[in-house]
């Protein structure tokens, strides 16, 4: 048993070292893990949650947002692609949250007088590709879609409408 309570913790911190590499030419989005929909994504939106309450400091804080704002835009991406609008939506939603959390901490390492030019590089490196990726959505997607659950009233999405302020807001920060 405290084998596996080790095993477990140390994937835990293991997990909190481990650097995205990013090309030096251009921001590399993540690959899409599990998905909304499936049954262990609640398992892995715990995990991540539980990894933000260890995200000490302006620059951690910074990294987690960042990553959770890649995450959720690559599976509001994906989600739209298999025409799960209604996912879709959600991850959308929340890669906004994520990525204003984000710049918020980097202001606040900048309040704290930290030397923010390489993390500021990269968080403008990654609001280029986030748009390049709504961007790329608005030319294949509808202006709007009828999403009916069979036992939900019908809910109209709009989700050009949503896509454009996913923009708004990254190029507001």
């Amino acid at each position: 048993m405290k084998l596996l309570l080790f095993v477990f913790i140390s994937f835990i911190f293991i997990s909190f070292n481990l650097k995205n590499a990013y090309a030096s030419s251009s921001y590399v989005l993540p690959y899409p893990g599990i998905m909304p929909g499936n049954k262990v994504y609640v398992v892995s939106d715990f995990i991540d949650t539980f990894k933000g309450f260890f995200a000490f400091g302006d620059f951690a804080s910074f990294s987690y947002n960042l990553s959770q704002a890649d995450k959720y835009l690559i599976e509001a991406k994906t989600l739209f692609e298999y025409k799960q609008y209604l996912l879709a939506r959600d991850s959308l939603e929340d890669s906004n949250v994520s990525i204003k959390k984000a710049k918020n901490s980097l202001d606040l390492a900048r309040k704290h007088k930290k030397p923010v030019v390489e993390k500021t590089k990269v968080f403008h490196d990654a609001i280029v590709k986030h748009n390049e990726v709504l961007v790329s959505l608005l030319e294949i997607l509808p202006a709007d879609f009828m999403w009916e659950d069979e036992k939900k009233a019908p809910v109209k999405i709009f989700i050009k409408d949503d896509i454009l302020r996913a923009i708004s807001i990254r190029n507001s920060l």
